[in-house]
């Protein structure tokens, strides 16, 4: 298969760039895979459910995927699907497990069968590390048994097979790619929250915070996400790759918070065994049981090491992340209180 930035038109008369679908372009990853795509020299059609995307993008079709009567004419002349829609960070309410399983897996069926069926070459399906479930290996590697057990992470891994299901033995290339925790302007996620917190001053820094995590920054994310697309042979198509930025110290992150805020790193901390001990206590009350097991989760998630390796997609596609976490923190922080000041003179 040869799929490159630029095809020849069917009359032999000029040069005239493929054209690849990225759905979810209304939102964080997807917005930025259209514009680099774009950017690249690809003609792109985006899609998402709200009226505009986040960031301006060229021929936007504003779609709710769900109804299949759209998706002919949506995936008309396609040559590569990037399908970024997903069900994601529903922090506040979140939805029943049958809607992570509805979006995140019952729609990657139905969106790969109908590219099949209109003959697309492509399919590159956006998962999650999350796949793996907590009690992964530490530096996880794409050989690590799929042991989800959230409604989130089971409804990836159902993304997954499916889609492999339907590509396997047919003309159209598939892939899923598995991005650690993002960051960057517009991140609607954890370090966004995490920022949030610390700005509001409702952030306590517990343990010495040297265990490890993985972070992506968007862009960087978007530009594997166009190197895949545009390497002209897959060496393992159906297959899944993580992507992995750096692997960090978590106070490294916090430092890179404060001094984005122009604020003083303290070194101050609460011991571990303080709050785990409060909320092992207040996960035996009744009244307060429910939220207090949410906080042992989140406390635990903060404190332990969650590392991933991504070696394997680095070699395959020659791939190297570009964007320093100091400085995707700094612009991030700068971007949302730009944001905010504008919200405030509204």
């Amino acid at each position: 298969m040869n799929i490159v930035p630029i095809t020849q038109s069917t009359d032999n008369s000029q040069l005239v760039p493929p054209i690849a679908l990225v759905t979810g372009a209304s939102g964080f990853l997807g917005a930025e895979v259209a514009r680099q795509l774009a950017a690249a020299g690809w003609t792109v059609r985006s899609t998402g459910r709200t009226a505009s995307p986040f960031h301006p993008v060229t021929n936007y079709i504003p779609c709710n995927l769900e109804l299949t009567d759209k998706l002919p004419k949506l995936l008309a002349g396609v040559a590569v699907v990037v399908h970024c829609a997903g069900l994601a960070h529903q922090f506040d309410f979140p939805p029943e497990p049958e809607r992570f399983q509805q979006i995140n897996a019952d729609l990657v069926k139905r969106m790969a069968v109908a590219a099949l069926h209109a003959g697309v070459k492509r399919f590159v399906l956006i998962s999650s590390v999350s796949v793996y479930g907590y009690d992964h290996p530490a530096d996880c590697t794409e050989e690590a048994p799929l042991a989800a057990t959230s409604p989130y992470g089971l409804s990836k891994i159902e993304g997954e097979r499916l889609l492999k299901l339907v590509a396997a033995g047919t003309n159209m290339e598939s892939v899923s790619l598995r991005p650690v925790v993002m960051f960057g302007p517009g991140d609607p996620g954890n370090v966004a929250r995490l920022i949030a917190a610390i700005t509001g001053r409702r952030f306590w820094r517990i343990g010495r915070a040297t265990n490890l995590k993985c972070f992506l920054h968007v862009r960087d994310c978007a530009r594997a996400i166009v190197t895949c697309v545009s390497q002209p042979h897959w060496p393992r198509p159906h297959d899944a790759y993580n992507l992995v930025g750096e692997t960090v110290q978590v106070r490294r992150l916090l430092y890179a918070i404060d001094a984005g805020l122009g604020r003083r790193t303290t070194s101050c901390y609460i011991p571990k065994w303080l709050p785990a001990t409060m909320l092992a206590i207040a996960a035996r009350l009744p009244l307060i049981s429910p939220k207090a097991k949410r906080w042992q989760s989140t406390l635990a998630t903060f404190v332990r090491d969650d590392t991933y390796n991504g070696q394997r997609f680095r070699h395959d596609f020659d791939w190297t992340p570009e964007e320093s976490l100091e400085a995707g923190i700094q612009e991030q922080i700068a971007t949302e209180q730009i944001a905010t000041e504008k919200r405030v003179k509204r």
